[in-house]
C-alpha cells in the first residue's frame, strides 16, 4: 500500500510540473449532444402549422413529406405531447407520405413526452421496421427506464435478423451498464466484434465503461488495452470501473501510467482518484490533490467539491471537509447529506441536526438519505423528542414506509426503548430487508423480551425470509434466555445447514445458551467443533460455566484446553483467571496463580494483568500489588488494573498515590487512566489532585465525553460547580450522563435557580432530561426548602417528559415535604405509593418527626423500618433521640436492648479535608485526628471560626452518638 500510495504522490507531482509548462487555458468539454445545424428558413409555429396541415387534408390537397418532418421535428424541439398526437392522426390518414423517418421521429416525440404506451403503438404499426426505427423503440425504452424490456426487445431484433447500427450498439451497452448484465454484455461484444466496430474508439469507450460497471474490471482493462487510441473517456472509465470495484490499487496503478501518456486529467479523473484516497484513508494524499487542483486553476465543479467533502469525511478530518463545503457557492442536495453524514459518523449529531434545519431553511427539500442520517443524530444524542418530530416530518413526506428509512426509525425507537413505536414503525413497511428484521429482534433481546423476539422470528420465517449469523446470534441469546431448548437445537441445526457455526460470534452464543440449558455437552461439542477456537470462544465457555463446579476447577480447565496448541498457556491462564474472578472463586483464583509459578509459566504482561485484574475483583488488593510490584515491565493496563482496583474498593488515597508514581515512571497515562483517578478524587474530595488530571487531560484527550463527564462530576462532587458548569460548556459533545453530572452537584447544594437554567440549555440542545436528571432537580428543590416548585417538577417529569417515577423520586417528595414540615402530607404521600416504599423514605420521615416533636408518628416510623431492615442502626438511633428527647427512659432502654439483640452496628462516619495540597481522612471518634497540633484539628478550629464569623450558632440539645462497641451511646 504504501508503494502504491508513494506512485500516486509522484503522479500527482508529475501532472502539477507538466502543467505549470504547458499550456495554462483548460480544454472545453467535449459536446456528446451536438444538434446539427439547420436551414435558414423560421422554425414554423406548432399550432399554426398543424392548422395549416388540417385545412390541407379538408381540402383533399395532399401533405408533402417535408412539412409532417418539419412539424416533427419542432414538435421535438417543444417536446409537446398534444403535437405528438395530432402528428400520429395526420400520418394515420395519409398513408401516402408515411415513410420510416417519420415514425423514427414520431417515437421519438412520444419517447420525449414520456408515453412509452404511444410510442410502442406507432412502433407495431410499422410493416418492416428498419434498423433506425428499432433504435428509436429502443431508446425510448432506456430513456425512460424499461431496461429489462429493452433488451428483450434488443433480442426480438436479432430473431428477425436485422443488423444493428453503431448507435443502436451503444444504447445496447448503456443498457447492460446500467443492469450490470454482465452475459449480455458478452453477447453485445461478440456483435460489436462481427460488426467491425470494435476498433472505434467511442463503441471501445462505451464497451469499457459497461464491462467496468458490471464489476468485471478485468474484461475492461482488456479492453483497455487493445484500444489504438486512448482518450482521457478512456482513461476515466477504466479508473471509474475500479474504484467501483473497490480495486483501488488497479486504480492508482492506471492513474500513474495515465500521467506518463501525457494526457491531461479531468474532473472526472480527480474525482475518480479523491474516491480512492477516501476509501484508502489516505489523507496525504488526498490534500496533495486538492492543492494542487486549487493552484492549478482547475475549475472545481460540484461534483468534485463534494468527492472532497467526502475524501476528508472518510480520512476523519471533518474540520477540512466543513471548510470544503462552505466554500461551495449553491449546496446541492449531495452536499449536505455528505457533510451531515460526516457529522454524524464522527459523533457530532447536535452539529449534523443543526447543518439538517440550515438545509431546510435555504429551500431545499430533504430527501430519503438526509432524514436516514438526521435520525441517526437523533438517535445517537438519545433525543426522543427531537426523534418523534422527525417521524413526524418524514411521515408527511411519505417516506416512513421506505425501507432505509423506516429500518432507521425502528433502530432509533428500539436504542430509545419504544418498542411499541418500533413495532408499529416495522408493520408500516410497505418492504421489510434483514436489516430491519434484525434490528427489532435484536432489540426484543436487549430489552430482556425474548418471547416477543421469538414470536417475530416466527413471523420472519412465515414471510420467508432467509435469517443470516445476526439473527442466529440474537433467537440463540433468546432461546438461552427462557429456557426454549427445542427452537435453540433447531436454530442450531439451520445454522450447521446454513454454515453459519462456523462464526466466531455464533459459536459463542451457542456456547452461551448451552450453558444457560445447562447443556454442557452441547457446550463442549460446539467446542471440540469449532474450526479456529479463539480467545472469544474460550472466553465465553469458561466465564458461562464457571457457575457449573466441572468447569470451575482450574485443573480441569486447564486439561480441556491444553489439546488446543493454537492457544497459548498464557492465554488459557488468562480465560481462566477471568473465570474465577467472575464467581468471586478467590480460593479457586490462588491455587490457579500457585500452578502458574510450580508450572515454571513466564507471566508476561498479559498474564499478569489478568491476574492483577482477578485479585482486584477479589477485593484482595495486598496480593494484586505484589503481583504488579513484581512486573519487570509495569505498561499502562497493569496501572489501570490496579489503580481501578483501589478505586473500586474504597482506597482512593491509594489510587491517587499510585497514579504519581505513574507519573514518575515516564508512563503515558490514558483515558481510563484519567477516568479511574477522577474517580478516586471525586470520592474523596481531592479538588487540587483533580485539576492536575483536568491539566493532564487538556493535553491530550480533550474531545472525549466520558473523560469530560467525570471531570464535571469531580468538580461538581467538590462543590466547584463554576468549574464543572465552565468544563461542561467547553466539551464539543454532550450527553445526557454529562449534563447529569453537574445536575448532581446542583442537587447536592441546593442549586434551585442554576438547575432551572441548566435545563433550559440542555433543552435548547435537543436533548430530554432523563430520570436521574429529574432526581437532582428535585434533591435542589428539596435542599432549597422550594415545596411547589419540586411539586411541578414532578409532575411535568410525567406529563411532559413521560418519565415514570422511580422510589428515590418518590423520596426526594417525602423529603422535601418533611423539611417544610409538612409531616402529615408526606405520610400520605408514602402510603399512597403503588409500590411499597423502601427503608430511606421513612428514615427521612422519621429524622423530622424528632425535629417537630411528633413521637406518635415517629413510633409508626420506627416500626417501618425495622420491618424493612432489622439491621439499620440509623433507625434504633433515631428512637433513642426521640425517647431522649422526651426523657422517656423505660421505652429508651427496651429498643437499645431491642438494638443491641439485632447486632446491628452503626459504621464510624468518614470525611475529608485538603490541605496544603494533601487530602487529609479523618473518623468519628477517631482519638489520634483530635490531638493538639494535628492538622485536622486546626482546620476544623479555623471552619468554626468561619461558621461563627458568619453568624451560625448550633444548637445545643440532647443528642445519642454511638461509640466504639457500636451500641453505647452518650450524651
Amino acid at each position: 500500500m504504501r508503494t502504491c500510495l508513494s506512485m500516486l504522490t509522484r503522479a500527482i507531482s508529475e501532472w502539477w510540473l507538466n502543467r505549470t509548462a504547458g499550456d495554462w487555458h483548460l480544454q472545453s468539454p467535449r459536446n456528446f449532444h451536438v444538434r446539427p445545424a439547420g436551414n435558414a428558413e423560421p422554425i414554423i409555429q406548432l399550432t399554426d402549422g398543424f392548422t395549416r396541415a388540417k385545412n390541407l387534408e379538408r381540402q383533399g390537397m395532399p401533405l408533402s413529406r417535408e412539412l409532417m418532418y418539419q412539424l416533427l421535428q419542432t414538435s421535438i424541439e417543444n417536446e409537446s405531447i398534444d403535437a405528438a398526437r395530432d402528428a400520429h392522426l395526420l400520418l394515420a390518414s395519409s398513408p401516402h407520405v408515411h415513410v420510416c423517418l417519420l415514425d423514427d421521429r414520431l417515437i421519438q416525440l412520444f419517447s420525449l413526452c414520456g408515453s412509452l404506451l404511444e410510442a410502442n403503438l406507432v412502433f407495431c404499426l410499422v410493416t418492416r421496421p428498419s434498423c433506425h426505427t428499432w433504435h428509436a423503440i429502443l431508446s425510448a425504452h432506456t430513456d425512460l427506464g424499461f431496461n429489462k424490456e429493452a433488451l428483450h426487445m434488443f433480442g426480438q431484433m436479432q430473431w428477425m435478423g436485422v443488423k444493428p447500427s453503431k448507435v443502436t450498439l451503444l444504447c445496447i451497452l448503456k443498457t447492460c451498464g446500467l443492469l450490470s448484465a454482465l452475459m449480455k454484455t458478452f453477447l453485445a461484444h461478440n456483435l460489436i466484434v462481427d460488426s467491425k466496430f470494435d476498433l472505434d474508439v467511442e463503441v471501445g469507450n462505451s464497451l469499457l465503461d459497461t464491462y467496468a460497471k458490471c464489476g468485471s474490471v478485468m474484461d475492461a482493462c482488456g479492453i483497455f488495452e487493445k484500444l489504438e487510441t486512448k482518450d482521457v473517456i478512456s482513461w476515466n472509465s477504466l479508473l471509474a470501473g475500479a474504484v467501483l470495484s473497490k480495486q483501488y490499487f488497479l486504480a492508482l496503478e492506471y492513474f500513474c501510467k495515465m500521467q506518463e501518456t501525457g494526457i491531461e486529467a479531468n474532473n472526472i479523473t480527480f474525482s475518480c482518484i479523491l474516491n480512492v484516497c477516501g476509501a484508502l484513508e489516505a489523507l496525504p494524499q488526498g490534500r496533495l490533490i486538492h492543492g494542487h487542483l486549487l493552484k492549478g486553476g482547475v475549475s472545481l465543479d460540484i461534483v468534485i467539491r463534494n468527492t472532497l467533502i467526502d475524501m476528508y469525511v472518510r480520512c476523519h478530518t471533518l474540520e477540512d471537509a466543513y471548510k470544503v463545503f462552505e466554500s461551495i457557492p449553491d449546496c446541492d442536495m449531495v452536499s449536505w447529506c455528505t457533510i451531515i453524514a460526516g457529522c454524524t459518523q464522527h459523533g457530532y449529531n447536535s452539529l449534523a441536526l443543526d447543518l439538517f434545519a440550515k438545509m431546510q431553511q435555504g429551500g431545499l427539500k430533504p430527501d430519503r438519505i438526509s432524514y436516514v442520517h438526521a435520525v441517526k443524530a437523533c438517535s445517537s444524542l438519545g433525543s426522543s423528542k427531537q426523534g418523534m418530530f422527525m417521524h413526524s416530518e418524514i411521515v408527511c413526506c411519505s417516506f416512513e414506509s421506505d425501507v432505509v428509512v423506516g429500518s432507521t426509525l425502528v433502530d432509533m425507537y428500539a436504542k430509545y426503548a419504544c418498542l411499541d413505536e418500533a413495532l408499529k414503525v416495522f408493520n408500516a413497511l410497505q418492504r421489510r430487508n434483514l436489516v430491519s428484521w434484525n434490528t427489532l429482534i435484536g432489540s426484543y433481546v436487549q430489552q430482556e423480551q425474548p418471547t416477543l423476539a421469538l414470536l417475530l422470528f416466527e413471523r420472519m420465517q412465515q414471510d420467508c425470509v432467509q435469517h443470516n449469523e445476526v439473527t442466529s446470534r440474537w433467537i440463540l441469546k433468546a432461546c438461552g434466555s427462557i429456557g426454549a431448548m427445542d427452537e435453540g437445537y433447531w436454530i442450531h441445526d439451520r445454522a450447521l445447514k446454513a454454515k453459519f457455526e462456523s462464526n466466531v460470534l455464533v459459536e459463542s452464543s451457542l456456547i452461551d445458551m448451552y450453558m444457560k440449558l445447562n447443556d454442557l455437552k452441547g457446550a463442549k461439542w460446539v467446542l471440540k467443533r469449532s474450526s479456529n477456537p479463539n480467545l472469544t470462544i474460550w472466553n465465553e465457555s469458561i466465564t458461562d460455566g464457571a457457575s457449573h463446579k466441572e468447569m470451575v476447577d482450574a485443573s480441569k480447565i486447564l486439561e480441556n484446553m491444553r489439546n488446543e496448541s493454537c492457544i497459548s498457556d498464557e492465554v488459557r491462564i488468562s480465560c481462566i483467571s477471568k473465570a474465577c474472578a467472575t464467581v468471586k472463586a478467590i480460593g479457586k483464583g490462588m491455587l490457579l496463580h500457585n500452578e502458574i509459578i510450580l508450572s515454571c509459566i513466564n507471566i508476561d504482561a498479559v498474564l499478569a494483568n489478568s491476574l492483577i485484574t482477578m485479585y482486584a475483583d477479589f477485593g484482595d488488593l495486598m496480593s494484586a500489588q505484589k503481583v504488579f510490584d513484581d512486573l519487570p515491565f509495569k505498561n499502562v493496563v497493569a496501572w489501570n488494573a490496579l489503580i481501578t482496583g483501589y478505586t473500586q474498593h474504597g482506597s482512593d488515597f491509594s489510587a491517587i498515590e499510585l497514579f504519581g508514581k505513574l507519573q514518575q515512571n515516564d508512563v503515558v497515562p490514558d483515558g481510563v487512566t484519567y477516568l479511574s483517578v477522577l474517580k478516586a478524587c471525586s470520592n474523596v474530595g481531592a479538588i487540587i489532585q483533580g485539576k492536575v488530571v483536568h491539566d493532564l487531560v487538556m493535553r491530550s484527550l480533550t474531545d472525549d465525553v466520558m473523560i469530560g463527564t467525570a471531570l464535571v462530576d469531580m468538580y461538581a462532587k467538590c462543590g466547584a460547580l463554576q468549574c464543572a458548569r465552565k468544563v461542561l460548556h467547553g466539551m464539543p459533545k454532550r450527553s445526557v450522563v454529562s449534563w447529569g453530572a453537574l445536575f448532581s452537584g446542583y442537587g447536592v447544594y441546593g442549586s434551585l435557580d442554576s438547575s432551572k437554567q441548566c435545563l433550559e440549555a440542555m433543552l435548547r440542545e435537543g436533548l430530554g432530561p432523563d430520570e436521574r436528571i429529574f432526581h437532582s432537580i428535585l434533591a435542589a428543590c428539596s435542599h432549597s426548602g422550594s415545596v411547589e416548585e419540586g411539586r411541578q417538577h414532578f409532575k411535568a417529569m410525567q406529563e411532559v417528559h413521560g418519565l415514570i417515577p422511580g422510589i428515590e423520586h418518590c423520596n426526594c417528595m417525602v423529603d422535601l415535604l418533611c423539611r417544610a414540615g409538612y409531616l402529615p402530607e408526606a405520610k400520605e404521600f408514602l402510603c399512597a405509593l403503588p409500590v411499597v416504599p423502601d427503608v430511606y423514605g421513612w428514615m427521612s420521615l422519621f429524622t423530622a418527626c424528632r425535629l417537630h416533636g411528633n413521637k406518635q408518628l415517629a413510633r409508626l416510623c420506627f416500626d417501618r423500618v425495622v420491618d424493612l431492615d432489622p439491621n439499620m442502626a440509623g433507625g434504633y438511633l433515631a428512637m433513642l433521640n426521640v425517647f431522649a428527647d422526651s426523657e422517656m427512659w423505660t421505652e429508651f432502654h427496651r429498643v437499645h436492648d431491642l438494638w443491641r439483640s439485632t447486632g446491628a452496628a452503626k459504621r464510624p462516619g468518614k470525611a475529608w479535608v485538603e490541605v496544603d495540597n494533601k487530602v487529609h481522612e479523618f473518623n468519628v471518634f477517631r482519638s489520634s485526628d483530635l490531638q493538639p497540633g494535628n492538622v485536622l484539628l486546626v482546620k476544623l478550629k479555623s471552619l468554626k471560626r468561619q461558621m461563627i464569623h458568619h453568624g451560625f450558632s448550633p444548637g445545643l440539645h440532647l443528642s445519642l452518638e454511638p461509640f466504639q462497641d457500636g451500641y453505647g451511646y452518650m450524651f
